[in-house]
């Protein structure tokens, strides 16, 4: 999973970096359960102005998943995402 957050508290950064991996400042990696992910994305839709998560899904057409949150440049179309640029 890859999760990407953008204007979030130190509290929940802090909480982020308690159960993933950060890479870069804000950009986290980890393999959390179906179940953890889906409190985490709950919590990240309350706390970040803007997120992007992906993960692996094997029942989607991409075979992966992505969640979004917020203003992103990431766009939907016939169940395929796509960059805006």
């Amino acid at each position: 999973m890859i999760l990407i957050v953008n204007k979030i508290s130190e509290k929940f950064h802090g909480e982020l970096k308690n159960t993933l991996l950060e890479i870069k400042h804000n950009v986290f990696v980890g393999s959390p359960s179906k179940r953890i992910r889906e409190i985490m994305w709950s919590k990240v839709v309350k706390n970040a102005e803007s997120a992007v998560m992906a993960n692996s899904d094997k029942k989607h057409i991409n075979k992966y998943e992505i969640n979004i949150h917020g203003d992103t440049n990431i766009v939907e179309i016939n169940g395929r995402y796509f960059s805006k640029l």
